[in-house]
């Protein structure tokens, strides 16, 4: 999921000079005026058809994620049970809103696909915090010395807490500053879920490996069984 979001994104953004001259995003001639966000790049080739290829199957696989997260994760006590469901829709509210920001582009759907955008946002920022929570709690119980997506769950939501106002209230000091903030903010999101893959990659791993040990080893060795002949005491 990550790594189709990641290529989206990053080939999006260095395609933007190779669009037509028309589309305010060559950022290598005015950086703070012509970078731009992923919004705009939506309605100019090439970028639009490599942001389309990354983030359709990386929708696809967090609509996955969402149903493993679910399976791991709802269990236990009903308070868990609950931030598991809470979870659940959160990532599948951000799959099913990433498409919904595809279908409708800015300048052909202007307030539909803010509203959408800023659905994407919020539930990518609730499924970042209530899955690091979910993380962290399994790395308790399992006794574990440290839980591994707490920095990218931190960058995430230092980094939304920074552009929420940057976009919503333009304190952005540029466009170029905004775009760079919001592409910086999808890549922490990507990266948090590339933590957690390889935490339950390693996981499935070590049971793997606990599976598949010599089963001639565990197998007990039964305890000899002898005939007793009785004695003959006669001479």
């Amino acid at each position: 999921t990550a790594a189709a979001c990641s290529f989206g994104l990053i080939a999006g953004v260095l395609l933007a000079p190779f669009t037509p001259q028309n589309c305010p995003c060559h950022w290598v001639s005015d950086f703070q005026n012509q970078y731009t966000t992923v919004s705009v790049l939506l309605s100019y080739p090439p970028s639009k058809y490599v942001i389309w290829a990354g983030f359709v199957p990386a929708a696809a696989l967090m609509m996955l994620t969402a149903l493993l997260g679910h399976r791991r994760w709802y269990a236990g006590s009903a308070c868990r049970r609950c931030v598991a469901a809470a979870w659940t829709a959160s990532a599948a509210t951000a799959s099913a809103s990433a498409v919904a920001v595809l279908t409708f582009p800015r300048h052909f759907d202007g307030g539909v696909h803010v509203e959408v955008s800023t659905a994407f946002f919020v539930s990518m920022l609730l499924c970042v915090v209530i899955g690091h929570g979910l993380v962290r709690s399994e790395a308790v119980e399992n006794k574990e010395g440290k839980c591994r997506s707490a920095a990218a769950a931190a960058v995430t939501f230092a980094l939304t807490m920074w552009y929420a106002p940057a976009y919503f209230l333009k304190a952005a000091p540029s466009e170029g500053v905004l775009s760079i903030s919001e592409h910086l903010l999808l890549l922490s999101e990507f990266m948090w879920l590339v933590v957690v893959g390889i935490t339950w990659a390693k996981e499935r791993d070590s049971v793997s490996g606990e599976q598949e040990r010599d089963p001639v080893a565990d197998v007990e060795e039964p305890n000899p069984v002898y005939c007793s002949v009785p004695l003959d005491t006669e001479d």
